[in-house]
């Protein structure tokens, strides 16, 4: 299934907590998967394949660069402008 890299920012109580748990994973050869509502209700899952902390003010964050199925995808129109969706390149 074709696939895109999104970028979700999430508040958590600890984003090192996190962190630690991607990283064992990861190091056991294991996939960390996000498990979210839609707006529909519906569950939707998708593989992390990137994970960064961070803080503002109110707390912990978490950026986690997740691999979307492409029909599944949100563009942001600005975003989008400059992007060749050309098929013919492969990513991994």
């Amino acid at each position: 299934m074709p696939r895109t890299v999104g970028v979700c920012q999430m508040r958590t109580f600890s984003a090192q907590n996190l962190m630690e748990r991607c990283h064992r994973a990861w190091s056991e050869g294991r996939p960390v998967h996000l498990d979210f509502p839609q707006m529909d209700g519906l569950r939707q899952e998708v593989e992390v394949l990137a994970a960064k902390p961070g803080h503002v003010e109110e707390g912990d964050l978490i950026y986690l660069w997740v691999a979307v199925p492409r029909e599944a995808a949100i563009l942001d129109e600005d975003e989008d402008a400059g992007v060749d969706n050309d098929d013919s390149g492969s990513l991994a």
